[in-house]
């Protein structure tokens, strides 16, 4: 049906005159020619002619503005286009048919045939360990109701759009609500990082009001929020010029996280990773524990810091091993620290918590000094030496492959191990190969390597092509 649909698609886009959103566009705007999109576009095309063809070919409304502003070349989602000149009114927009993805989300505005998000610049990739909001004034307000984001000015603006990597970037379900001159949305955030613009008439901007921005990949800004799941404060104090927080979470650096003083206490709200941290407060340049947090650890100076947990542990437990004298727990989470995280003795065994968040993690015990793998956990990756047990806490996809019976080992690997030859190894599962896994937001790319063959996803019709003019399958984690 899907390859039915496509060619439907193709004849009804080159019959002249052809319009699906109401509006008149010529005939021919959209061709396929030498294996390239080609997008014959008049510089003359007023507002409602630039809308439609925004609409008609889910083309970006930024990138259609500044075509007509005389820019040539664009990078849209590691794509490049290129606009070639025709005459003084008439341009040609130009990009490799390469990705299926771009053909199914052109199917999906004519005829709803798949659903497909808005891709853009800004996702939220790896782990973020510690954040906190720079705003030079409210414009985005976070309490017990959700996080408010605002818009100042503006009066005579028609829609206003919030897009982000909350809704990847979707560029029409969250419409912002105007009262007098400022515009508004409040919106339901679990603690983290995230990228976000305001789309103004078609016209994306960030924040101006936001001090933290990262480039956004295309030569503008993504604004920067952290919504917090924690507040550093220090009550009194009330003569101290300056006081800042400084811990594991930022490397120590004493001039970096600044406490605010309001109504009699120093506080800076935060997002932290779930985990185990260390920090003190700086006041005025004296170093001082946290007087109100009795949970405190010596460090390599003979002075203490105090300690933070973030999240629910995770115990790991080795069985056995009573006449051992010192075991540790190294892994992925600790950098392979093999002195930083010591086990505890009990009747039966050794035990340790890590906080972590989820993810996927390969470790080791250090037992007097010999590693070894979990003898409680049968999943490991890699081989010999470098053989490690492997845990995913809180996985959100499981890889499936279907059949290949008579196969001795199938891995799945992916741009969320950086395509280590080896893969994970996934396990049969009655009649197909499965593992669960944690991915991050976003687009994962990915291969299964069955008995050392790399393949696509059979069961995934989304996939690009890569370097190597082959293939990877694509999945995108809302």
């Amino acid at each position: 049906m899907r390859y039915i649909i496509f060619i439907l698609f193709f004849n009804l886009l080159l019959i002249p005159g052809l319009t699906v959103s109401g509006q008149t566009l010529p005939p021919n705007v959209c061709t396929i020619k030498n294996g390239e999109w080609e997008f014959t576009i008049d510089l003359t095309w007023n507002e409602e002619q630039k809308n439609a063809l925004q609409t008609e070919y889910n083309l970006d409304s930024l990138m259609i503005e500044e075509i007509f502003g005389g820019r040539k070349l664009f990078t849209i989602d590691g794509e490049e286009w290129q606009v070639f000149p025709m005459d003084d009114n008439q341009v040609v927009l130009k990009k490799p048919v390469q990705k299926k993805n771009f053909i199914e989300s052109l199917l999906f505005d004519i005829f709803g045939a798949v659903e497909k998000p808005d891709k853009m610049a800004g996702y939220v990739y790896g782990p973020v360990h510690f954040g906190y909001n720079k705003f030079e004034s409210e414009s985005i307000i976070i309490d017990k109701n959700g996080v408010t984001f605002t818009l100042f000015g503006f009066k005579n603006a028609q829609n206003v759009i919030l897009a982000g990597s909350f809704n990847n970037w979707n560029t029409q379900s969250i419409r912002m609500e105007k009262h007098n001159s400022i515009w508004s949305i409040s919106l339901d955030l679990v603690p983290g990082k995230y990228y976000y613009k305001f789309i103004v008439d078609g016209i994306w901007m960030h924040d101006i009001r936001n001090q933290l921005t990262e480039p956004d990949g295309t030569g503008g800004k993504n604004s920067v929020l952290f919504v917090p799941n924690h507040t550093f404060e220090l009550s009194g104090f009330s003569d101290a010029s300056e006081v800042v927080v400084a811990g594991s979470f930022n490397n120590w650096q004493p001039n970096d996280a600044h406490l605010n003083y309001k109504n009699g206490i120093w506080q800076l709200p935060v997002y932290l990773a779930n985990g185990l941290h260390y920090y003190k407060f700086i006041v005025d340049g004296i170093w001082i524990t946290d007087p109100e947090n009795p949970v405190i650890a010596e460090n390599e100076y003979q002075t203490c810091n105090s300690v933070l947990t973030v999240g629910e542990g995770v115990e790991f437990f080795l069985n056995g091993f009573q006449e051992a004298e010192n075991v540790f727990i190294a892994g992925s989470f600790n950098n392979w620290d093999a002195g930083s995280d010591r086990m505890i003795k009990d009747g039966s065994g050794w035990s340790n918590i890590q906080y972590l968040n989820p993810g996927n993690y390969e470790y080791k015990f250090i037992v007097d000094g010999q590693w070894i793998t979990d003898p409680g956990n049968p999943v490991t990756n890699g081989t010999g030496e470098f053989e490690n047990s492997f845990f995913v806490h809180e996985p959100n996809y499981t890889f499936v492959l279907e059949g290949h019976d008579e196969a001795k080992d199938v891995f799945v690997t992916g741009t969320f191990n950086n395509w280590i030859h080896h893969g994970y190894r996934m396990m049969r599962k009655g009649d197909h190969w499965e593992l669960p896994l944690y991915l991050p937001k976003g687009k994962t790319k990915y291969k299964f390597i069955v008995d050392g063959e790399w393949i696509t996803d059979p069961e995934n019709p989304e996939y690009e092509q890569n370097r190597y003019n082959t293939f990877d399958s694509v999945i995108w984690m809302e």
